[in-house]
């Protein structure tokens, strides 16, 4: 899976677009669906089929668009013919036209980075006039799962704690995360994420400086 691609536009005139490769390492052919779950949804909306010669690059500049005709917000599953999974990868940027992109590279996640049992943390964050903290929730399952993410402050304090409940096959988008779950900014902080159900669920954010946009993507570290 892949999720936060998309064609949209976004705030202050943005344009946001994705970048998808997928890299076949075999020594063969490798014919590879790609189905789109639009933001919110719980099922693929659309399927398409593209074959990767052996060794070689596939690449779509904005792929939601180029492949589906789809413009919003989406997540990808990736399924494969060869013997060894492709590779694949994303990255969603700001199109600035003359003045070039500003964007993040995503990677793909499979059943070995969905959130175990103790939960992961996504680090590093801020929300505050500097900075802002967006996130994703993604339910691989079939049925709804209970998600409780919490904030942690710099100081250790626990700074609130929220119930997010994505529905099977669905994938949420908390847009200023720390604020939805606290109500107040927080500096150098971390999110707490521990799902009702194992092996169902995987979470990120995207970490967003307001003036320039820049984006750091954070991938979920297990809890030990």
């Amino acid at each position: 899976w892949i999720d936060g691609v998309g064609s949209l536009t976004g705030a202050n005139n943005t344009l946001f677009k994705s970048n998808l490769a997928l890299i076949n390492r075999n020594s063969v052919p490798a014919m590879v669906s790609i189905a789109l779950t639009p933001r919110g949804s719980t099922a693929p909306t659309a399927t398409v089929s593209v074959t990767v010669a052996a060794g070689a690059t596939k690449f779509f500049n904005d792929a939601v668009l180029e492949l589906f005709n789809f413009q919003g917000a989406a997540s990808l599953s990736i399924t494969t013919s060869a013997p060894t999974p492709v590779v694949a990868w994303a990255r969603t940027y700001s199109d600035k036209k003359a003045d070039g992109t500003l964007g993040q590279f995503i990677p793909a996640f499979g059943v070995d980075d969905l959130i175990g049992t103790k939960g992961a943390v996504l680090q590093g964050l801020s929300q505050n006039s500097g900075f802002r903290t967006n996130s994703g929730i993604v339910n691989t399952s079939a049925s709804p799962v209970p998600v409780f993410v919490s904030v942690w402050k710099a100081d250790g304090t626990k700074a609130g704690e929220k119930v997010y409940t994505p529905l099977g096959g669905q994938s949420l988008s908390i847009t200023q995360i720390i604020r939805d779950i606290t109500g107040n900014d927080a500096t150098d902080a971390y999110l707490e994420v521990i799902p009702t159900i194992p092996g169902a669920i995987y979470a990120w954010a995207s970490f967003v400086d307001n003036v320039s946009t820049d984006q750091t993507f954070v991938r979920p570290i297990p809890i030990p």
